[in-house]
């Protein structure tokens, strides 16, 4: 019987801990059968540990009393709304209804601007500005691209081209093994007509799919590895830019 009704409280207790654990509804525990129980439980308790685990019981009863209140005057304000009422409520309105109500609370994210001579004048200023800035790039100089005739006088073009880039290949992959490498680093052989044929031959394979290629977004540092297998479909195409005192 006593171990019974010590078993009794634990179930209380593990009630009331999950009510508050999960957020279930407070109202699920019947907080004055429960009360009811302790009272008739407490003349049987003679030792420490009973009154204890009557103790606690007692208290996680008031925590759910608590979270009771705390409902009650949540629900009593007007942020709340019962959701079976409000479906009731819905259902019993006819479709002009909801679209009338919708109509009076919608409050739009956006708003349609026409054009007018002040927004035309602030177009007209920024392209203005920008073909200014243009101007005054390209007034600076221009870039050289190669021809044909120098990439084959560099001995990048012709002759076994496959052989050339095969070798590259391989030396990438024996200096590599499968991790980022500087790119910078790698095409450095040389003077600088090797240093435009390692870049040219390394271009290829990229652009090819059989080396992969990563650009820093924020230091602008380029890192390269070799690939055991064709990257399909991520071919790019890579452009070549030399710089240094030997280059002119």
């Amino acid at each position: 019987m006593k171990k019974r009704s010590e078993e009794e409280l634990q179930r209380i207790i593990a009630l009331c801990e999950e009510i508050e654990k999960k957020g279930a509804d407070p109202f699920a525990v019947n907080v004055a059968h429960e009360l009811e129980k302790l009272r008739k439980l407490l003349p049987l308790w003679r030792r420490f540990r009973e009154l204890r685990l009557d103790a606690e019981a007692l208290y996680r009863i008031t925590r759910v009393i608590k979270r009771q209140e705390e409902l009650v005057k949540f629900r009593s304000t007007n942020l709340y709304f019962d959701p079976e009422f409000m479906e009731f409520r819905l259902l019993s309105k006819s479709p002009r209804e909801l679209a009338d109500a919708y109509l009076r609370s919608w409050r739009p994210l956006i708003s349609c601007q026409q054009v007018n001579l002040e927004t035309l004048r602030q177009g007209y200023m920024y392209w203005n500005s920008l073909r200014r800035i243009s101007r005054d790039f390209t007034a600076g100089g221009k870039m050289e691209e190669m021809s044909l005739d120098k990439l084959k006088e560099l001995r990048i073009l012709g002759g076994d081209l496959e052989k050339r880039l095969n070798e590259l290949l391989e030396e990438l992959r024996d200096k590599s093994r499968g991790e980022w490498i500087e790119y910078w680093r790698f095409i450095d052989r040389g003077g600088f007509e090797e240093r435009v044929r390692r870049a040219f031959y390394l271009s290829h394979l990229i652009s090819m799919g059989y080396t992969d290629m990563k650009v820093d977004p924020i230091t602008e540092e380029i890192k390269i590895r070799y690939v055991s297998e064709r990257l399909r479909g991520m071919g790019r195409s890579i452009p070549i830019v030399i710089g240094g005192e030997d280059s002119e």
